[in-house]
C-alpha cells in the first residue's frame, strides 16, 4: 500500500499545474473562452487543445500538452485551449457541450475561424481528450468518414 501511495505522489508531483509561458485568456463573440499561449500572429503551427466532458482548458493534461508543444517549438508554436460551452470561462450556457454533438462542431469551426482570420498562413493541428477527443472526430467525418477535401484549407493532417 505504501508503495501504491508513492507512486500517486510522484505522478502528482510530475504533472505540471500552471502554463509555463505568458498567455491570455480571451473570449470570442458567442462567449466561448481560452486560453491562448503564445503569440499566433507569429506562429508557423496552432495547436487546438480540447479537454474531456467535465473537464477544462486548466486541467493538468491540457496544461502538459500545452507546455510540451511550446517546448518543441518556441516561438513559431501557438496553443488554443478552449473551454466548451457551459464550462471555465465559456460565459454562454445557452448550449452545455457534450449534449448536442452539433454544438462541439460550431464551435471547433469557430476557433478555426478566429485562428485563420488572425493567422491564414499557420498550419493548424488539433488534439482532444476523452469528450474533447469525440468532438474531434465528430468535426472530422461524416457518417463515419473523414471530410478530407473540406478540410483541406482549415487543418493540417
Amino acid at each position: 500500500m505504501i508503495k501504491f501511495l508513492n507512486l500517486i505522489d510522484t505522478l502528482t508531483v510530475a504533472i505540471p499545474k500552471k502554463i509555463k509561458y505568458n498567455y491570455c485568456v480571451k473570449h470570442l463573440e458567442n462567449g466561448l473562452g481560452f486560453n491562448e499561449v503564445g503569440d499566433l500572429k507569429k506562429a508557423k503551427n496552432v495547436l487546438i487543445c480540447l479537454h474531456g466532458l467535465g473537464g477544462s482548458k486548466d486541467m493538468s493534461y491540457v496544461v502538459s500538452m500545452t507546455n510540451s508543444f511550446i517546448d518543441e517549438l518556441k516561438d513559431e508554436g501557438c496553443v488554443i485551449a478552449p473551454d466548451m460551452p457551459g464550462v471555465g470561462d465559456s460565459v454562454n450556457t445557452d448550449y452545455i457541450w457534450g449534449i448536442q454533438e452539433s454544438v462541439a462542431d460550431i464551435h471547433i469551426n469557430e476557433v478555426i475561424e478566429y485562428i485563420k482570420n488572425n493567422n491564414p498562413d499557420a498550419k493548424i493541428y488539433a488534439v482532444g481528450f476523452s469528450g474533447g477527443a469525440g468532438s474531434l472526430i465528430s468535426y472530422l467525418t461524416d457518417d463515419g468518414k473523414i471530410i478530407k477535401n473540406s478540410l483541406k484549407d482549415k487543418l493540417s493532417y
